[in-house]
Order: C-alpha cells, then structure tokens, then sequence
C-alpha cells in the first residue's frame, strides 16, 4: 500500500517520493502492470511536450485552464481542507520547505467544524486524573 516515485526534475540522487496510498487508487493500480514505468511514453517526454500535450487533450474535452501543475495544487488545498498533518502534506508530493507547501495549499476553503463536534473529541482524548486515596 506503499507509491514510490522519483521526480524527474530533481537529482538523480535525491530522496524518492513515497506515498501511502488508499484502497481505491490501490485498486486502479492492480489493473495496471506490476513493474516498470507507470507512462513508459511519457518518459520519453520532456516537461514542455507533456504540458502541451495536456492542453490539446483538455481542449479536446472542453476543460478550460487545466495544467499539470494544477494537480499539486488541488493536492495541497484538499490535504488541507481534510486536515491532514501539515508534516505529511508536504512530504507527500515533495515539497522542500513548509513555505512551498503553504504557497500551494493557499487557496483552500476550510470548513471550520461545530464548535461542539471540536468540544466533544477533546473531551475524549482527555484521561481523567484519579488521585490515591
């Protein structure tokens, strides 16, 4: 249940990505080959080529101002909404600092909860201090 990937743009040498993945993308995933290149044709491909080609195709569909680079920010604004760990949601899609991860999770609309639904889990992770008789 493990994803691990390399980015192309950074060093040969530089840490892997490495992503916990969830039932339904594993799923997808089990349809897929088991070993070798997720895309092998786009390997092939620089970063401009594969930025363009995603544009034809969103032109095709009728998608207006999509970009690759979109992803990772939908990424980072839906890890924050979901309040997921600011530690985790930055080291998923690689961000070198909490300031790049911060930039691109910016333009999230987080849903502030009840303030008794915030009350009630509190209340449950606090263990009660019995003193010795």
């Amino acid at each position: 249940m493990t994803l691990i990937y390399q980015r192309q743009k950074l060093r040969e040498d530089s840490e892997p990505c490495v992503l916990r993945i969830g039932k339904r993308l594993a799923g997808i995933l089990r349809s897929l080959p088991q070993s070798g290149p997720l895309f092998p044709r786009l390997m092939k491909t620089g970063s401009k080529e594969r930025a363009a080609e995603f544009r034809r195709r969103c032109r095709v569909v009728g998608i207006k101002g999509g970009t690759l680079h979109g992803f990772r920010y939908s990424w980072a604004e839906r890890a924050c909404r979901g309040g997921y760990p600011e530690r985790f949601a930055q080291a998923d899609p690689g961000h070198a600092s909490k300031a790049v991860h911060r930039a691109y999770s910016r333009g999230a609309k987080v849903p502030c909860p009840p303030l008794e639904d915030y009350e009630a889990v509190e209340e449950k992770r606090v263990i009660p201090f019995q003193q010795a008789v």
